[in-house]
């Protein structure tokens, strides 16, 4: 009963967020024993036993090193062919690599945070094994079964670029994986995900004939001046694109034009695509709204640079806060002004809730993405309206920079 409770945890609380389990085809006793247990892990997680969730996490781990260990050793012994007949193994260890980093790195827990950093190294370099670079060909004649497992391969290998980024991210360290590494499709839409039979799922196929653009050729055209959108993405889609656009922002710091306009082109596919809303619990998932948290975190990280001592893994809130006030800097640019619009649109979400709901329902509404971008976009806010405070006699506030003027789309 507990694994089963696990289990459905797993799928209620880390699969929404991270959706790349094809739940119509998942059969327990297709995974292997360390990806089952650390699916139960993150799951147990969701329903507050933690205690079970730290026990789960060290039998899984256990057992993924000791199969890492024996597939090495086998290795010398083992033909091409029979490897071949194996392709997806990589993948049941990447994916729990990232539910075991995930579990691992939010915790309070020194030992825990240890072993995370193990695992996120594991992780990087599982993912660069799994292979990162597919053709663009279309899918005709491909089966149900093999575009699922091809698909989910490709899902659990951005998922981990995209958690690695927001490590990278909340530690100020340098990308783990670069876009220019990954040469995938991008994730297809959700009613072909989602699609309960291969009969669905060939009608779809045939509706929506227009096949998912390479990851690195769309990113390159969200920051091309010649970009034309003709269709939004998926909501997968969506989510990985703006992980790869905050990497290019904080680790190369182009232009801030050239970076605006990205971000804007990007708002243009958000929009176009139809699960897109603001909506934490909306039915069709939380990853449109992280994507607009993301966003958000793009457009303040784009005008303000962020020192290297934010103190966020003390978990002591007194230096965290203290590090925080002389972290951000801050003026009264044209970026700085966008940047405080979408801040404030996000955080509005709090207040359109209800605080108090908010409250006492943040482990269900409020993902570590969305913690992250609200940190920093509630830390730009205080200090652009300060600064606007101290600085509007010499420079008063005008209707192109208030927060409500019209040529400030959402985008």
């Amino acid at each position: 009963n507990a694994l089963t409770r696990f289990l459905a945890g797993y799928f209620t609380g880390f699969y929404p967020h991270c959706p790349f389990t094809h739940s119509p085809t998942f059969k327990l006793e297709a995974c292997s024993p360390e990806l089952c247990l650390a699916m139960m892990t993150v799951g147990a997680q969701d329903r507050f036993e933690t205690t079970s969730a730290r026990q789960l996490f060290h039998f899984s781990k256990a057992l993924l090193f000791d199969s890492q260990q024996r597939r090495m050793g086998s290795n010398g012994d083992q033909s091409s062919s029979e490897r071949s007949t194996s392709s997806f193994e990589p993948i049941d260890q990447l994916g729990c690599l990232l539910c075991l980093a995930q579990f691992a790195t939010w915790q309070s827990d020194a030992s825990l945070r240890t072993e995370a950093c193990i695992l996120q190294s594991l992780l990087s370099q599982s993912l660069r094994l799994s292979g990162l670079d597919e053709a663009s060909e279309g899918t005709e004649g491909c089966s149900w079964e093999k575009w699922t497992q091809e698909e989910s391969a490709r899902r659990t290998k951005f998922f981990a670029f995209c958690f690695l980024g927001i490590q990278n991210i909340a530690n100020d360290t340098p990308p783990s994986v670069l876009c220019d590494e990954i040469n995938l499709k991008l994730p297809c839409s959700c009613p072909e995900w989602t699609a309960p039979d291969a009969v669905t799922w060939n009608l779809l196929r045939q509706s929506t004939p227009n096949e998912q653009g390479l990851f690195r050729d769309t990113l390159d055209a969200l920051l091309s001046a010649d970009y034309r959108s003709t269709h939004g993405n998926s909501p997968v889609a969506n989510y990985v694109l703006i992980h790869g656009l905050l990497q290019i922002i904080v680790s190369t710091r182009r232009s801030i034009s050239g970076t605006l306009n990205a971000l804007r082109r990007w708002t243009s596919c958000w929009q176009q695509t139809p699960e897109s809303n603001l909506e934490p619990l909306d039915p069709n998932g939380p990853l449109p709204f992280k994507s607009s948290a993301l966003l958000s975190l793009a457009y303040v990280r784009n005008c303000s640079g962020v020192s290297k001592s934010r103190s966020i893994f003390s978990w002591a809130p007194t230096e965290i806060a203290e590090s925080l006030q002389t972290s951000l800097k801050v003026d009264r640019k044209w970026s700085s002004l966008l940047s405080a619009y979408h801040a404030t649109n996000f955080l509005a979400t709090l207040v359109n809730l209800g605080v108090q709901y908010f409250k006492h329902n943040q482990a269900v509404l409020w993902s570590i993405e969305a913690t992250l971008c609200g940190l920093e976009s509630c830390v730009f806010l205080e200090k652009w309206l300060y600064h606007v405070q101290g600085t509007r006699q010499e420079c008063p506030l005008t209707g192109s920079s208030s927060l409500s003027h019209p040529q400030l789309p959402f985008g």
